[in-house]
């Protein structure tokens, strides 16, 4: 795989994200609802099979204004990331005004160098991340090395498609990318064949299938 630093950037990210932030979640939100809310019956379904005393840790890459949040089961314990100021105030608020006391932390990193130790969550979630990330290498490399083994690694993302009316569509939203900090071009393999994380479940979303859920599991 290859990183894909010449197309996006941390600083195009940002500013994409600082246009967006307060229009974010009325006109982003609606599209993504499908991918996030099968990414967090994801993790909660895993949470339900956790026998330890000790609450599930899950880290949430690329967290933005935190619409995931309030859906997480209360008694995991929730880290999110994002390399948007501007997102994580929103996701702060949202945090304050519905009382999520099962958000342990919201911090601006890169998803691409996380500073977490090696292995410390059970459960690593990108939603909407690899097509947006100056280096979704990286950012793949993080969540598997940050995960513990056995654990999971949950993906949503648009992957390309070869052709229909879809690729049609790709190859004009190109054109307007850059704008919207986005990469609708992003190829699946690009997330595949990982050293360190197996395929366990795949499956497309929603009625028109754009968005698709990998869930893969972190080797021992």
């Amino acid at each position: 795989m290859t990183g894909r630093t010449d197309s996006l950037d941390e600083n195009a990210v940002r500013r994409a994200y600082a246009r967006w932030a307060r229009f974010y979640d009325a006109v982003i939100g609606p599209v993504t609802d499908v991918g996030r809310a099968a990414a967090v019956a994801a993790v909660n379904s895993v949470a339900r099979r956790h026998t330890g005393d000790v609450p599930l840790k899950v880290i949430e890459v690329g967290v933005g204004s935190g619409l995931s949040l309030p859906g997480y089961d209360r008694h995991m314990r929730i880290t999110g990331i994002d390399l948007s100021a501007d997102m994580l105030a929103l996701a702060r608020k949202r945090v304050d005004d519905r009382a999520l006391g099962h958000v342990a932390a919201l911090e601006e990193m890169d998803a691409g160098a996380l500073t977490y130790d090696t292995a410390v969550f059970d459960v690593s979630v990108a939603m909407y991340v690899m097509s947006v990330a100056p280096n979704p290498d990286a950012v793949l490399d993080e969540l598997a090395r940050v995960t513990k083994p056995g654990g999971d690694v949950v993906i949503v993302n648009h992957f390309a498609r070869s052709d229909g009316w879809v690729l049609w569509f790709e190859r004009k939203l190109e054109r307007v990318a850059a704008l919207i900090g986005w990469h609708p071009a992003f190829g699946r393999e690009q997330v595949l064949n990982h050293r360190d994380l197996d395929l366990v479940e795949e499956r497309a979303l929603g009625l028109l299938r754009i968005f698709t859920l990998m869930r893969f599991r972190r080797r021992a």
